[in-house]
């Protein structure tokens, strides 16, 4: 079934009997389950964590901490440049300073562009001069096999937590890093309950672990145990950003640390949500994170050092905090503005190479023009609109650098393993990675992903998709019914925002043109039988034509509360429309408005 913009999957249990609820026949259709399991997805709590010593190197790497402190060895950290390296890097810190309030333990922070994601070895050996002991990666190393032995043979003690995939050999077996420790939730020398964490879960249970060893005891006093708490919110920040799926611990993590957001006594979330506009009201939910939140913070690491937003969240006092804030919304303005152009660019690009036909399953572009801090959040636009993988980069001194980003059923690393022949460097997994190519291979790299690509990628599935909960009726879409599907959230991958299918319904207004850029359409949908839904459909003006007010049509639409005009109401989030009927004339309509269903 296809809409105007996607291919719709309905699932066979769409139009099961409706005697349930719409929130049971939900919680069944997710499966969810009953009972004590209901229970304990509805509250998630802090006791539904993994005992953090169950993680392979975890406990051993915490002792490890805790001895180079007491023996006076300065301790460094290694974190990444996005949202999941800045938060895993604070909370780290942070539990560090609790132990040792004097001791300095500096966070090196690598330049998107300068250098590059991951361990550098030169970076590590100028820890090292200035002094450095202990250097703990967050967020990254353990592909960085080569990085570490250099710096283990200049007397760098290195503690590697990451939650990458590894690197392997051409047998297919993993390779590890020399390092001291390799902390990892998906280790091959130990079966952790809960592979998916991020790199700020890996850090929040390390620096769990490191209290316990501090303290010598499972009881951690009182002073570790609030900034454990304090922490969470950071946590939460990573796990959303990172787009790790929201079951077991990671629901845990999103959904204690959310909670504690508004309330978070570091001075820089306090800065940040005030600079959101999110300082009052309702409590701030996963999507404040992913499209508010996390991009301001992610800007910084884009367009110039993510250095600023790790001292957001250690360092700096509330005034700093402000200032900091600030310029990161700042710069976020900015990176909209380039995104927009380097996506008008592409768009044009892609079309002109032949590459959003049906005998082309993929986009591989690149442009000495394009940011590269940018091009990642390009590519996922490319996807959304084309319905292909997409791999952007920018040229520059003959080289060209850049990001992928891919659809469901298509694996982009194992895309770029196909093609290695022709790259410098590559690096990430299914969904998204990142690589390098010398110009000379670019477009012998082009034609062998394309070729990669168009063997993998069937003409159907060039259409994005949209996966459907089940069918709904506009009348069930109720105020009890959204409280009820709100203890479904926090919402994100694995648990995405329930989508129900509407049959039966006509546009019962004109619909309304709005945005900065007037892209975005409200539709007023009516049932007939007195039951109305305020919708928005966003980046659709394109389809102002054919939804005019009386045409009968089927959409999906995401329910959601909003406080419209001084009271709550549900409205929805369009993402898809089919058109049945187009709208008849006045007179016409009006014979008929009494009677269709």
């Amino acid at each position: 079934m296809r809409g105007l913009t996607r291919r719709w999957i309905v699932p066979d249990h769409a139009t099961e009997d409706r005697e349930d609820t719409l929130f049971g026949r939900l919680v069944r259709w997710r499966g969810i389950g009953e009972g004590e399991a209901l229970e304990a997805f509805f509250t998630p709590r802090l006791s539904q964590l993994h005992d953090p010593r169950r993680m392979h190197g975890l406990e051993s790497a915490a002792r490890r901490l805790v001895e180079a402190l007491r023996a006076g060895r300065r301790v460094a950290i290694y974190g990444d440049y996005d949202v999941d390296g800045v938060t895993a890097s604070s909370i780290l810190w942070r539990i560090l300073k609790v132990a040792c309030p004097d001791a300095e333990v500096p966070i090196f922070i690598p330049h998107r562009v300068d250098d590059g994601y991951g361990l550098s070895a030169e970076r590590l050996l100028e820890l090292r001069r200035e002094g450095a002991d202990l250097v703990v990666s967050v967020d990254c190393g353990v592909t960085a096999v080569a990085e570490v032995e250099a710096a283990n043979a200049a007397g760098l003690e290195m503690v590697i937590t990451d939650h990458h995939e590894f690197a392997r050999g051409e047998d297919g077996e993993v390779l590890l890093p020399p390092a001291a420790e390799v902390v990892h939730p998906r280790h091959p020398g130990a079966d952790y309950p809960f592979g998916e964490l991020c790199g700020a879960g890996v850090a929040f249970k390390l620096a769990w672990q490191f209290a316990r060893e501090w303290c010598g005891s499972e009881q951690v006093g009182e002073s570790f145990k609030r900034e454990l708490v304090e922490c969470l919110p950071l946590a939460a920040l990573g796990t959303i950003a990172d787009v790790v799926p929201l079951r077991d611990e990671n629901r845990v993590l999103a959904a204690t640390g959310l909670a504690r957001l508004s309330a978070c006594g570091i001075p820089g979330v306090r800065a940040l949500l005030e600079q959101s506009d999110l300082v009052s009201g309702r409590s701030p939910d996963s999507e404040d994170v992913a499209f508010r939140l996390a991009p301001s913070l992610n800007a910084c690491g884009r367009l110039g050092h993510a250095g600023e937003a790790v001292r957001l969240f250690t360092e700096a006092g509330s005034e700093e905090s402000r200032t900091i804030a600030a310029a990161l919304a700042r710069q976020n303005e900015r990176r909209r503005r380039i995104e927009r152009r380097i996506f008008e660019q592409a768009c044009e690009l892609a079309e002109a190479r032949g590459m959003t036909g049906p005998d082309r399953r993929a986009i591989v572009l690149a442009h000495p023009e394009w940011h590269p801090g940018v091009v990642g959040i390009v590519c996922s636009r490319l996807v959304e609109r084309f319905g292909r993988p997409a791999v952007l980069m920018c040229l520059a001194d003959g080289v060209a650098k850049g990001s992928a980003r891919s659809v469901d059923d298509y694996s982009i690393l194992e895309g770029f393993e196909a093609c290695r022949e022709h790259l410098a460097t590559f690096g990430g997994h299914a969904a998204a990675a990142g690589l390098k190519v010398e110009e000379d291979r670019l477009e012998a790299f082009t034609e062998a992903l394309l070729g990669h690509a168009a063997e993998r990628i069937g003409p159907d599935d060039l259409m994005p998709t949209i996966r459907i909960d089940g069918d709904a009726q506009l009348s069930e879409l109720d105020a009890r019914a959204m409280s009820d599907i709100e203890r479904l959230a926090p919402f994100g991958r694995s648990n995405r925002p329930p989508s129900f299918r509407l049959t039966g319904v006509r546009i019962a207004a004109e619909p309304r043109v709005f945005g900065k850029q007037n892209d975005h359409l409200e539709l007023q949908v009516t049932d007939g039988r007195g039951s109305f839904l305020r919708a928005t459909w966003w980046r659709s003006v394109e389809h102002r034509g054919l939804l005019s007010k009386g045409a009968a049509i089927e959409l999906v639409v995401e329910p959601k509360f909003d406080a419209y005009r001084g009271r709550r109401e549900v409205v929805g989030s369009v993402r898809d429309v089919r058109v049945l009927e187009v709208a008849l004339d006045e007179r016409e309509a009006a014979s008929r408005s009494a009677t269709f269903a």
